[in-house]
């Protein structure tokens, strides 16, 4: 038996892929393929929307600390400022999936979102089956 892949989370051979508890023979494996796919996290989206609020709050708030002083004033706008800025960072997470054809039904194979873990793993999935389909 060949190993191609050993690692934490999938076992790859000259027969079969493992990934967990999802075992699959490699002669039952059709059109593998790359697809990432764009996760977006709910908890980042709530804090864009409170970072958004507390802004608009306190850019509302500005015009009546004239009187009580241009500090006070500086200090809402400067947190109008770090709230807007917070909220509308782009952070965009990218999630990998090895997809994979068996039985007639799409299969995902295999997900990470390191792109070294997933890089290793796909390139190890492609050997072995250019491997098997060689009859080596």
């Amino acid at each position: 038996m060949v190993v191609f892949y050993r690692g934490p989370r999938a076992l790859i051979t000259d027969e079969t892929f493992e990934a967990g508890r999802f075992r699959v023979a490699l002669c039952s494996l059709s059109d593998v393929r790359q697809v990432e796919r764009d996760e977006r996290d709910g908890r980042r989206a709530r804090l864009r929307a409170v970072g958004l609020v507390s802004g608009a709050g306190a850019m509302a708030v500005i015009p009546f600390l004239d009187a009580a002083g241009p500090v006070q004033a500086a200090s809402c706008a400067l947190v109008a400022m770090a709230c807007a800025g917070f909220s509308l960072s782009p952070e965009r997470k990218i999630a990998f999936d090895l997809v994979g054809v068996r039985d007639g039904r799409v299969t995902v194979l295999f997900s990470s979102a390191d792109p070294r873990e997933f890089g290793q793993v796909s390139r190890a999935l492609r050997r072995a089956l250019e491997y098997q389909r060689a009859g080596a």
